[in-house]
């Protein structure tokens, strides 16, 4: 709460700096330049949520929906208003580094000195929450500009990449490698490019640290038989059975009936928070882990095409920016990995998800900007078309 009440200081000052006469800083329309129309499809969204209120059973989709219009809607537009240059970017690119290592640390000394309630199983040493944020990080070291020197981008890779293996989550392991692989794929060599070669020293940093880290974590009295339930739940999920106890098998379950949600009200939903009814038999809010299922349950179709519309216009802005800029090829194996990741277990209700997307809308902005300046600098130069 504290953070989001300075982020909205921080919106209101730099808005009003923009309103006054001798303001040298951008106008609205040249920081929302390029992304008006991702701007109006998450409105649209927006508004979409808030109709569902009208034909949703539950009472609880009120407070739901006002969570949505004002901190979802603030963390969207906040890097949109206030990251307006490549400095800007590189600044917030440092402080989630230097975050994500302070909670690797963290999470390895919780590991090395864990309670009487995990040693006894009583308390859950997954650090779900945390992962997803050595994700953003991790990306960000490696695939942004940091610095000028190398050998200190990649010592912040090993140590995020240790921290991520150990906080003992799936998901974001598979995310991160859905979207190394994704990326090394897509990318395309050239001058002021992202090379393949670099995607390629990410994937197999990635692998060389991964694997002798979970090595090491089965030999810690805190992990070792949080890990071999996650491995022996994923062996029987592979050979066809299922524990019945496991989260990948209620996460399955939840699949199934927002998707069951979805094929018997396929226009409108059952309106904000009528999963949790649908699913739980009761009014509380939850979650089928998967935002997409969770807005066609709750919206239908009428929700996921502007969402889905969004989605594909960030992930073709972000491209285009991996291909013309390298100091910010971050965006688009970051986005990806986003979403990859709440697909598997997040919720539309996601800060970090809508902090990302708007990330990525200012990144694509700011790439588009900066080749412009340089291609009017040195028209003869900038060959390479930058289409909007």
């Amino acid at each position: 709460m504290i953070f989001l009440l300075l982020l909205s200081g921080a919106i209101f000052w730099d808005v009003l700096l923009m309103l006054a006469p001798s303001a040298g800083s951008l106008s609205f329309c040249a920081l929302f330049k390029g992304q008006a129309a991702i701007s109006i499809f998450f409105l649209l969204f927006c508004a979409v949520m808030a109709i569902s209120l009208l034909y949703t059973r539950s009472e609880q989709g009120a407070m739901k929906v006002a969570r949505f219009e004002t901190f979802e809607v603030l963390v969207f537009f906040a890097p949109l208003l206030l990251l307006k240059k490549k400095r800007d970017l590189r600044q917030l690119l440092i402080v989630f580094v230097v975050l994500g290592i302070m909670l690797s640390g963290q999470v390895i000394m919780d590991l090395l000195h864990p309670s009487e309630l995990v040693l006894s199983g009583n308390q859950d040493i997954t650090k779900i929450g945390i992962s997803e944020l050595l994700g953003f990080a991790l990306l960000f070291s490696l695939y942004g500009k940091l610095g000028e020197s190398g050998a200190i981008k990649y010592a912040c890779v090993v140590i995020l990449l240790f921290g991520l293996v150990a906080c003992l989550t799936r998901t974001a392991l598979i995310s991160l490698l859905i979207s190394l692989v994704v990326t090394a794929c897509v990318a395309r060599g050239g001058t002021g490019m992202l090379s393949r070669n670099r995607v390629f020293i990410g994937v197999g940093l990635a692998v060389l640290v991964a694997i002798p880290t979970l090595l090491w974590l089965m030999n810690l009295p805190a992990a070792q038989g949080k890990l071999r339930w996650k491995v022996a739940e994923l062996m029987s999920l592979a050979s066809g059975s299922t524990v019945s106890t496991g989260t990948v098998n209620s996460r399955l379950d939840f699949y199934r009936s927002a998707l069951e949600v979805l094929l018997q009200h396929p226009l409108i939903g059952l309106g904000v928070g009528g999963w949790s009814i649908f699913h739980y038999g009761q009014d509380v809010l939850h979650y089928p882990h998967n935002f997409l299922l969770e807005v066609g349950a709750e919206q239908g179709a009428i929700g996921l095409i502007p969402l889905v519309a969004l989605l594909v216009l960030l992930l073709r802005s972000t491209l285009k920016v991996l291909h013309s800029d390298h100091e910010l090829a971050f965006a688009f194996p970051t986005l990806l990995f986003c979403i990859s990741y709440h697909l598997m277990t997040g919720t539309v209700e996601s800060r970090q998800f809508w902090f990302i997307c708007g990330l990525s809308a200012a990144t694509a902005r700011i790439a588009q900007t900066s080749y412009a300046q340089s291609r009017a600098a040195n028209p003869k130069v900038f060959s390479l078309k930058f289409r909007k």
